[in-house]
């Protein structure tokens, strides 16, 4: 049988982290539920092959993510090859979604948190550069197809590029984050929302970023955002504390993960700036509710070494009691 190595895996990593999470979430569901058309065929130490009975994930996970028809047939061939790659099982009458498992999913990019290597290449969404505003106002016009609930906007006045995710999450939220971090794009704001259809949904706001360049690490309440550790001090003692709704560790995934009390998150621009100047790696940002019901952010920080973890969980259980 043929180890698969993934070099040829079509999904981004926000892609991979969320299918992850979905499926740590429901796994009673896929392994043990018998009203579930879904079943565990493969399992190994870096992924899960669930086959599908419905025949809808893939399409779901590809809407989800607001794929071309080009990128789906390749989300669909690979899930294919590797399933045939792993497993004797007839695919003639299903489908094979293939998971990675959360663990394997963050260690591959455990090399991005406080790391000087750079990626030169522009990010691409579609085929096209994502290196100005208007680049990336091109990448997503199809966010203003009429079956699309997302929708996005040129402010000619303000150069001003807007964009409202279908989803909770926005599926190329990663190259949008990479386009900032090597100054192509500055991302004035992230707001969680409604879509035209009630759901919630991200705003987003960018611009063309200028040639200046702040080498000055950011800090939020006079601690550097120059790490995970220094983010999780910073918030903890920060003197505004009613922004932020709560942070906790995701241990299973290494994640710092922050809870905006609003729809935005007032230190967001420092967070952004940690990112560009390669302190923290921004992992994830979608839109939820809190306690109380209200929109808001949900975001996690990259991965961090045991003993940074085991720092963070220490700082989570003395501000969480």
């Amino acid at each position: 049988m043929v180890v698969n190595d993934h070099t040829d895996d079509p999904r981004s990593d926000s892609m991979k982290i969320q299918m992850a999470e979905h499926f740590d979430e429901l796994e009673y569901e896929y392994r043990e539920d018998p009203h579930t058309d879904a079943e565990v065929v493969h399992e190994d130490d870096q992924v899960i092959v669930v086959a599908d009975h419905t025949g809808h994930e893939l399409a779901e996970w590809a809407s989800d993510f607001n794929m071309t028809h080009e990128d789906r047939d390749a989300f669909w061939k690979w899930n294919y090859d590797v399933a045939r790659d792993l497993t004797d099982h007839d695919w003639v009458a299903v489908d094979p979604v293939v998971f990675d498992k959360p663990e394997t999913t963050m260690t591959d990019k455990s090399a991005d948190n406080d790391s000087t290597e750079t990626n030169d290449d522009v990010p691409t969404v579609n085929g096209v550069e994502l290196d100005s505003g208007v680049g990336v106002a091109h990448a997503c016009r199809y966010l203003d197809d009429s079956y699309n609930v997302g929708n996005i906007d040129v402010r000619s006045s303000e150069d001003l590029v807007t964009i409202q995710s279908p989803e909770s999450h926005f599926g190329h939220m990663e190259a949008l984050l990479a386009a900032q971090k090597q100054g192509h794009i500055s991302i004035q704001l992230i707001a969680a929302g409604t879509n035209r259809d009630g759901d919630q949904c991200l705003n987003i706001e960018l611009v063309g970023d200028s040639t200046e360049t702040n080498d000055s690490t950011p800090t939020v309440s006079g601690v550097e955002l120059d790490s995970v550790v220094g983010v999780a001090n910073a918030f903890a003692y920060s003197d505004d504390p009613c922004n932020v709704n709560n942070i906790a560790v995701r241990e299973s995934e290494d994640l710092l993960i922050i809870q905006s009390r609003g729809a935005c998150f007032g230190h967001m621009g420092a967070l952004m700036q940690a990112q560009k100047q390669g302190h923290i790696s921004i992992q994830l940002i979608t839109a939820g509710t809190n306690h109380n019901g209200d929109p808001c952010l949900t975001i996690g920080l990259s991965q961090a070494t045991d003993n940074v973890r085991q720092t963070l969980v220490d700082f989570c259980v003395e501000k969480l009691t």
